[in-house]
């Protein structure tokens, strides 16, 4: 399985994630780290916070369409992203 990451730049605030509770909808935490992970086919942009823990995810059918989803909301270019060394099957 592949795995990018990215360090978010910016929040645009083009798009908003929630999470749903019984008590209401709230505004998810602000990711610092962007991780794209490949599995099946496709790619899911996941938004991590300081301890790596997911707080938002979308899900994408290309590479390059989880990216573009980055750079909208984040500002990330392409070249800010990097392979993860943890994630070699080794």
């Amino acid at each position: 399985m592949a795995r990018l990451t990215a360090r978010v730049r910016t929040i645009r605030g083009t798009t908003i994630h929630n999470v749903i509770y019984e008590s209401g909808v709230v505004p998810c935490e602000p990711p610092v780290t962007l991780a794209i992970v490949e599995e099946g086919g496709a790619f899911s942009l996941f938004r991590l916070d300081s301890t790596g823990r997911c707080v938002a995810d979308t899900w994408h059918s290309t590479q390059a369409d989880a990216m573009a989803q980055a750079e909208f909301e984040y500002g990330v270019a392409l070249h800010e992203w990097v392979s993860d060394p943890s994630e070699s099957n080794g």
